[in-house]
């Protein structure tokens, strides 16, 4: 990660896990951080998002906490039971981001909790983190660590669409 994007993330850490939400078919978590920031959209399904956002979009996934999976995209579970299993979690502050292998990147939380977010190809991101002001950091196999203005890819990245 280089020290600008680093220096673009550093107001996220300590901040507290406000949302967490799975998509469908197990496809994808998303993690709010910090305030929550409301929204008005009735097709969504959570009525607001964490100031803070870091999710992947189809991508592998895990939850893991004293040396344990809790939970992962490929559990055998039904979506909505995914959910509230996620929602039971207390998942507290986030500390840091760090790769853990060339391809894989680990989100810590300060209560022994982690999130691994898994790359499987090399063609997409697995990684994307939406901040203040329009941010947007993403990591992917191909590229590593990149930044951009969110306002340019336009905001159908942050939704969670209500399923039928």
């Amino acid at each position: 990660m280089t020290e600008s994007i680093k220096k673009q993330l550093t107001p996220m850490f300590g901040k507290p896990c406000c949302r967490k939400r799975v998509g469908a078919v197990h496809a994808g978590i998303a993690f709010g951080f910090g305030a929550q920031v409301f929204h008005n959209d009735a097709r969504l399904i959570d009525s607001f998002y964490g100031e803070w956002e870091i999710r992947n979009y189809y991508r592998a996934w895990r939850v893991i906490q004293n040396g344990r999976i809790l939970y992962g995209c490929h559990d055998f579970m039904a979506v909505n039971e995914l959910n509230a299993a996620i929602n039971q979690i207390a998942f507290g502050n986030i500390i840091s981001l760090e790769k853990i292998a060339d391809f894989d990147i680990r989100m810590q939380l300060d209560n022994d909790i982690s999130v691994d977010f898994l790359a499987t190809t090399t063609d997409e991101e697995s990684l994307v983190i939406f901040g203040p002001n329009e941010l947007c950091v993403e990591y992917s196999a191909s590229d590593g660590w990149t930044a951009s203005d969110a306002s340019i890819e336009g905001s159908q990245h942050r939704t969670d669409s209500k399923q039928n």
